[in-house]
């Protein structure tokens, strides 16, 4: 149903916050090339990275775009701290902005400005200013036409993708544009401000007040659907559908499908390099993450509030997170609104403040509940686990505690039940590699829900034990076609028996031709070992024998010595023979026994048929492989000789 779009804007822009003139920060300008963490900040709202690793935050209530560098200095790149609009091709930092509140750097280190009042997509390009898209009159226009000549309402959050095109969270139009070259379009949202859609196009689908939009390597689009309480996503047929939230506005579903997570007024979003989607829940305070279709808090613990910098993120108390911005390896950002700052998360799941200078209003309150985990850091595959240690000023917690490792995606390991505040969870499956593990509790009545800090475990491939593998009988066989050869062959383990079973392969086999070995595979906990390979060849007919084959010659005299014998047995002819001269018959029986000889002789040193011998080298391979999904190979050689 159509909802009312009165103070949409400004509800979703103010954040609580003044929007109306320049804060008494503004007038005189933020400070710039000092420490980012000396530099207070007013509401700062979507951040961005470029492809070196700058940051980028649209410093909302400051009139401002903001950068810090790597060293952690901070300058700012557009705006002037005024509140209005100028300076278009000119400076950008003399430039007029008002209440920025998207931003984004394509490849190029170009710089795109959700400048969200003055209605309009502004762009700084070696540092000169220029509108690209709106007329800087709130309204809805201009699709499939010039983006300086649409009207855009309230554009509140910004994407560029990989080849340069520029996404839109058109808020209070309640769409999604884009703009490709210099043409903007519709790619998701009807204009009507609901919920409607799934599985359909994008461009006829209901969408209440977007606040954030991203975009992953292969062109999927991704929608904080703000006042659905949704998370959407668009697939590359242009279909939309939803990805998280079931759209009641409230907290919960962590550990399981994102579809079935409850959130409240998501707001923004980023998408790293594997796909993993990073979500500003801003009214639970948290920060979500989605992974293998599976939810997940990374940051907050639900508290309003400021505090936890230096300790594990998700005990860390947020106010009103605004944008997430992902980084490599876990690694990700956001702008902590309320709170004033930019804080940032490292892949060890600490959290600690990039940007902004708390003023300690956000109530500086601090929390006693703990969830960690411990046990060995390196643990040899089959046989490990870890203990999750629950605290809370002396509470008892009862209940299971989940184990999920996050590598890549977010995959249950188990869980197991909290027993004098000590779960002790199994890991014994772990495939070897380096592993990400995160425990969450789902509360009780005394204590509220609480996510660990990242373990990172890193689980040793066993050792397959070494193996020797040769030819216990004649290298060399010689067959005929569509006859077989038998090879033997020792298999000889290192340490006395194999701790893991060996599977058995040949490759080099003549044409058409196959290969069975006895026994087909040597089973773990085996000694040394014989087994043998049976090479059947395939018998040849006229069809496999080429037209010029050596086969036909010795054809032609035996044939016609064939012909010749019934004669000389028929005694009208032998008598008739008898009349003729000696010397004639001489010939003919000469003629006879030659004929004979030479299709013999055809049978001999040139192979079957007279065919030229095949010599065929072929490779018996020996595969151990471990329960860990090692492996180990070794390989020998026999010759087949076809002839």
């Amino acid at each position: 149903m159509k909802r009312l779009m009165a103070g949409v804007s400004t509800a979703m822009l103010a954040l609580g916050l003044a929007t109306g003139g320049s804060s008494a920060l503004a007038q005189s300008g933020p400070p710039s090339n000092v420490q980012a963490t000396a530099a207070p900040l007013a509401a700062p709202a979507q951040i961005a990275y470029d492809a070196a690793g700058n940051l980028y935050i649209a410093d909302l209530n400051d009139n401002v775009i903001r950068k810090v560098d790597l060293a952690g200095i901070v300058t700012t790149v557009a705006g002037t701290g005024e509140q209005g609009f100028a300076g278009d091709g000119g400076a950008a930092t003399s430039a007029l902005l008002d209440s920025p509140a998207g931003v984004a750097v394509d490849a190029a280190g170009t710089i795109y400005i959700a400048d969200t009042h003055n209605q309009r997509i502004r762009k700084v390009s070696n540092g000169t200013i220029t509108t690209v898209a709106g007329t800087g009159v709130a309204g809805f226009s201009g699709d499939n036409g010039p983006a300086g000549a649409a009207q855009l309402s309230n554009p509140t959050a910004l994407a560029v993708d990989a080849t340069g095109n520029l996404y839109i969270a058109d808020t209070d139009n309640h769409r999604i544009r884009k703009i490709s070259g210099a043409t903007i379009t519709t790619v998701a949202g009807d204009g009507e401000q609901a919920f409607s859609g799934d599985g359909t196009a994008a461009i006829a689908a209901g969408i209440d007040s977007p606040n954030g939009v991203a975009v992953d390597a292969a062109g999927k689009i991704y929608i904080a659907d703000t006042h659905n309480q949704r998370i959407r996503v668009v697939d590359l047929a242009g279909n939309i559908s939803t990805l998280a939230g079931n759209g009641s506005k409230s907290y919960g579903g962590d550990g399981g499908a994102s579809t079935s997570a409850l959130l409240a007024r998501p707001r923004g979003l980023s998408v790293d390099a594997q796909g993993n989607i990073y979500v500003a829940d801003s009214d639970n305070n948290r920060i979500r993450l989605i992974a293998g279709g599976n939810i997940a808090t990374v940051a907050g613990n639900g508290s309003q509030g400021f505090a936890g910098d230096g300790g594990p993120a998700v005990n860390a108390i947020l106010d009103t997170p605004r944008a997430p911005a992902a980084q490599a390896a876990g690694a990700f950002a956001f702008s902590d609104t309320h709170n004033h700052l930019v804080r940032g998360v490292g892949a060890d799941g600490v959290i600690h403040t990039i940007a902004g200078k708390n003023s300690g209003t956000g109530g500086g309150q601090g929390f006693s509940e703990t969830l960690t985990l411990s046990g060995a850091s390196a643990v040899p595959f089959g046989s490990s686990s870890v203990t999750a240690t629950f605290s809370n000023a002396g509470q008892t917690a009862t209940g299971q505690v989940s184990l999920l490792d996050i590598t890549s995606g977010s995959v249950s390991v188990g869980s197991a039940p909290l027993a004098s505040n000590l779960a002790t969870i199994d890991t014994s499956t772990l495939l070897p590699g380096a592993h990400r593990l995160v425990a969450s509790y789902a509360g009780d009545s005394q204590n509220p829900a609480i996510t660990s800090s990242v373990f990172v475990l890193t689980v040793i491939p066993p050792p397959i034990s070494d193996f020797t593998i040769a030819s216990t009988g004649p290298a060399t066989q010689f067959i005929n076609p569509g006859k077989t050869a038998t090879f033997n062959f020792a298999l000889q383990p290192q340490g006395g028996v194999l701790n893991s079973p060996i599977t058995l392969t040949a490759s080099g086999l003549p044409p058409g031709a196959t290969a069975v070995f006895t026994p087909a595979s040597i089973a773990s906990g085996s000694a040394a070992t014989s087994f043998s390979l049976a090479i059947k060849t395939v018998a040849p007919t006229a069809a496999n024998l080429p037209p010029s084959s050596p086969m036909r010659a010795p054809l032609l005299p035996i044939s016609a010595a064939v012909f010749l014998l019934p004669v000389l047995r028929n005694k009208r002819l032998r008598r008739r023979f008898a009349r003729m001269p000696r010397t004639l018959l001489s010939a003919l029986f000469v003629l006879i026994v030659g004929a004979a000889t030479l299709g013999l002789t055809g049978c001999g040193s040139g192979g079957f048929f007279a065919q030229d011998p095949q010599s065929y080298t072929v490779t018996v391979t020996a595969t151990a492989t471990s329960a860990a999904n090692t492996t180990l190979q070794h390989t020998t050689t026999v010759t087949l000789i076809v002839q």
